[in-house]
């Protein structure tokens, strides 16, 4: 489950083990096709660093997306 969703990255709870060294990709709702890198895990969480910065106005319209 995606949680705590930033410009530069977002908080992933998995309960799967997941390869830190292998880039994960992910979708958004009206968005390409995402890669992020885990900067770090703990308990299955794991926090996510965007390979390229979402563009404010996009994360902008996530968010107001996600409150309808």
């Amino acid at each position: 489950m995606l949680q705590d969703l930033s410009i530069s990255g977002f908080l992933l709870s998995c309960p799967a083990q997941l390869n830190q060294h292998k880039p994960l990709m992910i979708k958004l709702p009206g968005l390409e096709l995402l890669t992020a890198r885990i900067m770090w895990s703990k308990d299955g969480k794991y926090g996510c660093k965007f390979d390229r910065e979402l563009y404010p106005a996009v994360f902008d319209h996530i968010v107001r997306e996600s409150k309808r």
